[in-house]
């Protein structure tokens, strides 16, 4: 037996929240950081084709979440 275990969500340090479910009932994972790369959440798209981008979905999460 083979057993994944992987974080879904953000930890407090990257956002402190879960892992968002779109409207269309997709479960998107946040990547974690690294801090080797230079890549950023501004840089990731959530869909090819479209401008959304990973650090537009997490602006609007913790606009949701301070409320």
């Amino acid at each position: 037996m083979k057993a994944i275990l992987s974080r879904k969500g953000l930890d407090d340090e990257n956002g402190d929240s879960p892992s968002p479910i779109l409207e269309d009932g997709r479960l998107v994972s946040i990547p974690i950081p690294s801090h080797t790369q230079e890549l950023r959440y501004s840089d990731l798209t959530l869909d090819k084709g479209t401008e959304i981008t990973y650090f537009d979905l997490m602006s609007q999460l913790s606009k949701k979440t301070k409320k």
